[in-house]
């Protein structure tokens, strides 16, 4: 049996393992980590993910599924209920037709508005068209301070 305190211990790591993981890809990228705070959009998608994954409704790659320990999930919004691992994320999220597809209204075009936020341990993923992008607020939305 695992001893609760290093449940916690390896969920405050896990977490602090996804932010740094969003501050690294958004620095790679030149973009900023969005504050999804007031982004009801986003909001509401990592809340679906969240209530799926608390039912045992969410789709895990089988790396997550065998885990005993929390560890960094990654869950893009075009594939609703999903959960991978950092391997099975890279391969599942490869995808040409999606990365020029809103993830919102399913609209195509080359204009896409991606990011990413954090929720617990988990990396949310996102793509919008401009439209969306300015319906969400997402862009215009603040950037968080990089925590050092």
């Amino acid at each position: 049996m695992t001893h609760p305190t290093h449940t916690a211990d390896q969920l405050a790591a896990a977490i602090r393992d996804a932010a740094s993981v969003i501050t690294t890809a958004a620095r790679e990228r030149s973009t900023p980590v969005l504050d999804s705070s007031g982004l009801p959009w986003i909001e509401a998608q990592c809340a679906q993910l969240r209530d799926a994954y608390l039912t045992g409704h969410a789709r895990e790659c089988a790396h997550i599924a065998r885990t005993t320990s929390p560890t960094v999930m990654y869950a893009a919004a075009w594939r609703p209920g999903h959960l991978y691992c950092a391997p099975c994320a890279a391969v599942a999220f490869l995808d040409a037709t999606e990365d020029n597809t809103c993830d919102r209204c399913r609209r195509t075009t080359e204009d896409i508005t991606t990011g990413s936020v954090c929720f617990g341990p988990v990396v949310f993923a996102f793509g919008l068209c401009p439209p969306c992008a300015d319906e969400t607020g997402v862009a215009n939305a603040p950037a968080k301070s990089p925590r050092r």
